[in-house]
């Protein structure tokens, strides 16, 4: 069975770059992670890089890693 993941994402408007800005604190702490000139486009950014940091941390067996810090 898939186990349902909740992740907070975002996007918002920043006049200084003239461009939506994608949030992810969870998996990107450290700001912005992606921009794009329509909220869609830049929510659909967010997206693949939220999916892509959820296979990573899954492994090639669908189980979840330890992650080293």
């Amino acid at each position: 069975m898939s186990e349902t993941k909740r992740v907070a994402m975002w996007i918002e408007w920043s006049d200084e770059d003239s461009a939506f800005l994608g949030y992810c604190p969870q998996f990107f702490p450290y700001g912005a992670v992606c921009h794009g000139h329509t909220e869609g486009k830049t929510l659909y950014k967010l997206a693949l890089l939220v999916r892509a940091e959820l296979e990573e941390q899954q492994g090639p067996t669908g189980r979840k890693r330890a992650i080293a810090k």
